[in-house]
């Protein structure tokens, strides 16, 4: 009776689930390791967590609009926006492709060189990506044509590469005269050639 005791005894306490001792700790060692993998890859994941700083319409507090014709004959319109705080923004638009669209320009991540938007905001340079969700988008309507006023919308979501932070201004619109359009898409008027097309490059 006894000897029945001690074997049930041992087969409840020492027996493995498996066949022998060594698939068992190999599988436990397994789980251990997977645990670990996704802990590491947690924290990896949180450290690279991507920031976005939204940019609010009161953040704002000048507009300007400038064109250009650069040596290579494109005409490209120039609108400046900033804040007190000295951070600014800068859209420029391809004038011809501009009017011919209907007074709307829009580009996913940099499919659209007709438009182009950067931001040194915060003492950083954000700027249209490939490698990013990175948009921008810009209309201009006339429905006020009667008091020389058009409305200017835009939206855009720019990156910093090198820290994987955003800025993003989301469906701002702003009531702009007459003459702001005129100096907006004006560029030959204005030829300036001391701008290349390197320069150009550089907002996208």
């Amino acid at each position: 009776m006894r000897s029945i005791v001690n074997k049930k005894l041992n087969l409840f306490y020492f027996q493995p689930p498996y066949k022998n001792a060594h698939n068992f700790i190999r599988l436990v060692m397994k789980k251990v390791l997977s645990i670990a993998v996704l802990c590491l890859t947690s924290i990896i994941g949180c450290s690279q967590k991507s920031e976005t700083h939204v940019i609010m319409p009161s953040d704002l507090v000048d507009f300007s609009s400038t064109s250009l014709t650069t040596q290579s004959g494109y005409d490209y319109g120039i609108i400046n926006i900033s804040t007190d705080k000295g951070n600014s923004c800068h859209f420029m638009i391809e004038e011809e492709q501009f009017i011919n669209n209907d007074y709307r320009l829009q580009s996913e991540g940099r499919n659209n060189l007709n438009l182009s938007v950067n931001c040194n905001w915060n003492d950083q340079y954000y700027n249209q990506s490939k490698k990013f969700k990175t948009y921008a988008k810009i209309s201009l309507t006339n429905e006020h044509e009667n008091d020389g006023e058009g409305t200017l919308r835009f939206s855009f979501k720019l990156a910093n590469a090198a820290n994987n932070k955003y800025v993003e201004i989301n469906n701002f619109s702003i009531q702009i005269s007459d003459e702001f359009i005129k100096r907006l898409l004006d560029a030959h008027k204005s030829v300036d050639n001391s701008v290349q097309p390197s320069e150009i490059n550089k907002f996208n």
